[in-house]
């Protein structure tokens, strides 16, 4: 992936629209934000925070009911859910069994994140974890993953079902389908 700036249409600031922007290298992560009281157009979009230490982003994304809460996947499969606005707070590492691309990330409004990777032999291409059991401090690894799904395959994008928030939607090199867990 390289570059890109998603807007996080929720996490609006006393009207000022925020924005999510990866740098071209895939090693930071900013957060910006209009201004539009600048007296100039240069000036009506400031960086308001930055998290540094990534290592080949592949896709971003943010949670609509947490505004700063973003999740970040990387071509080695971690995947770092951090608080964009408060750099004290430590990232959550996620990641697979094996280290593969982490190509999709989606959040939905009851606290899940699912991510999407490449194919992995003897392991599922799609994780569903608990946010909120992970922020408690209840992440043991492997025992918080919730739900995982879709062997043999690459995933290509996911989304949560905005009417269904535990259902959501895959896209594969092979297929596009809706996943609803039991």
């Amino acid at each position: 992936m390289s570059g890109s700036v998603i807007r996080a249409q929720r996490w609006q600031v006393e009207g000022e629209e925020q924005y999510l922007a990866v740098n071209p290298n895939g090693e930071i992560v900013s957060l910006y934000q209009t201004d539009g009281h600048a007296t100039n157009e240069e000036d009506n979009i400031v960086k308001i925070a930055e998290r540094t230490d990534f290592d080949n982003i592949q896709c971003i994304n943010y949670s609509d009911a947490t505004p700063g809460l973003a999740a970040v996947g990387q071509f080695d499969g971690r995947s770092f859910l951090i608080d964009i606005r408060d750099s004290s707070v430590e990232p959550i590492v996620l990641k697979p069994l094996q280290p593969r691309s982490c190509n999709s990330v989606s959040f939905n409004e009851n606290g899940l994140i699912a991510l999407g990777y490449d194919r992995g032999r003897q392991d599922h291409s799609i994780h569903v974890w608990d946010i909120n059991s992970l922020q408690r401090g209840d992440f043991r690894g492997k025992t918080s993953k919730i739900f995982s799904c879709i062997t043999n395959e690459s995933i290509s994008s996911l989304s949560f079902c905005p009417t269904e928030p535990k259902n959501f939607v895959t896209g594969s090199y092979k297929l596009l389908r809706e996943i609803i867990p039991d």
